[in-house]
């Protein structure tokens, strides 16, 4: 059974590195690490309480962009002739991700061992999706390896893509929106009692919306913790009904009927489902065993439940493609498409354009979305900082008028 080790060494160029490694016993470890060159300094069994204070603090996940890199150096190693163990080992010493440098090094031990590929890549630890393996599994039969890690690759890549896209498209209005947040916080809790303080020693009739700030000021003046509390009990609640599969369903269906968000979440769920079936079918792997795989690449359980329907469907030997032409989460469009492919026999090229095709449209939509966001924002903000300033200052008129007519 493999035994966890935990090592110091040098490396040729004097620099320290530390980490673990598995193996059947320790001699084994020790070589392992000599034919990294490595000069181990210190090295002893990983103990429990050492594991369990190690699995305490998880590694950083691997990322799509690092799981595309890998399956791309991969597949380049695979088609010059290298071994795969080869290709493994000349990877495990230029990897910067411990927890992809672990799992790589959990392959090396089993494929040494004499398992395949991809069932040295399955672990409980989830390094690697099931897409992948699947993938994999398919590719090590057919001998065409170093074709599915390159599939595998732009899989990947596709994906980071659109996460990269979302995210850029997103950062400009979520930056508007704290900054915001903490204009607000300050006027209300830092600036407004204040003000509030030096206007209680006048005798001047002030207006509706400037004693509602004052009010505003001074309960936010004695209870200036309050939205810290309000911040940390809603993340609480959050948390736990995260949790909760009515809840989370519930809010998966708010979501999506959302103005303008709604049809965009569904174009990514659509984009990334689409994606991942076509590569699977591609590959090989069964259609049935495609859909419960790319069912797992979605997040959203409405979407994933519409997905259930449609295997169920193929399980049954009805069509897969008229089980989402029937749900109302997939357009027309995009669903009679699949009923081409599945009836002309091409569905993994009409999968593939399909995933083409909404990926443009969430592009464009993402495009629209930040350009309708930021002048959105922007008069919000300053509408509600108008009121604030407005309402500040017109009592000063009426102590500056006072002020006149007394002299």
């Amino acid at each position: 059974m493999p035994q966890e080790f935990i090592y110091r060494a040098k490396t040729g160029y004097g620099k320290v590195v530390t980490g673990t490694v598995c193996a059947n016993d320790k001699r084994t470890a020790v070589n392992q690490l000599r034919e990294q060159n490595l000069f181990i300094t210190s090295f002893e069994l990983l103990r429990r309480d050492k594991a369990k204070a190690k699995k305490q603090s998880p590694l950083r996940k691997i990322n799509s962009h690092e799981l595309a890199t890998f399956c791309r150096n991969l597949s380049t190693l695979l088609d010059a002739g290298v071994s795969m163990l080869g290709a493994l080992k000349i990877l495990l010493n230029n990897t910067g991700n411990k927890k992809l440098k672990q799992a790589i090094s959990t392959v090396i031990i089993k494929l040494e061992a004499g398992q395949g590929v991809a069932d040295s890549m399955k672990n409980d630890s989830g390094s690697f999706p099931q897409i992948m393996i699947s993938m994999l599994e398919v590719g090590e039969k057919s001998g065409q390896l170093d074709n599915t890690f390159l599939q595998l690759a732009n899989y990947f890549e596709k994906e980071q893509a659109m996460k990269e896209k979302v995210v850029t498209a997103m950062i400009y209005p979520v930056i508007l929106l704290l900054f915001s947040l903490v204009m607000t916080m300050v006027l209300i809790f830092f600036i407004l009692p204040e003000y509030t303080t030096v206007l209680e020693e006048f005798d001047v009739a002030l207006p509706v919306s400037t004693r509602l700030l004052m009010s505003i000021g001074t309960v936010a003046g004695q209870f200036w913790y309050s939205p810290i509390v309000m911040m940390t009990l809603g993340l609480a609640g959050i948390t736990l009904l995260r949790k909760n599969l009515r809840f989370k369903r519930i809010v998966h269906q708010l979501i999506l009927k959302l103005p303008v968000v709604g049809g965009l979440m569904k174009k990514i769920m659509i984009t990334r489902f689409t994606r991942a079936l076509s590569d699977l079918v591609r590959t090989g792997v069964p259609l049935l065993q495609s859909l419960e795989i790319s069912e797992k690449v979605i997040r959203n359980s409405v979407f994933k439940k519409a997905i259930r329907v449609a295997r169920n469907n193929v399980q049954q030997g009805r069509s897969m493609a008229r089980a989402l032409q029937n749900s109302s989460l997939f357009p027309s469009a995009a669903a009679q498409m699949l009923v081409v492919g599945e009836e002309s026999g091409k569905l993994d090229q009409v999968l593939e354009k399909t995933a083409d095709f909404y990926e443009r449209d969430v592009e464009v939509s993402l495009s629209r979305l930040s350009t309708m966001l930021e002048p959105a924002l922007i008069l919000i903000t300053g509408g509600f900082v108008a009121i604030i300033v407005l309402a500040m200052i017109m009592p000063m008129f009426e102590l500056v008028g006072s002020a006149n007519y007394m002299y």
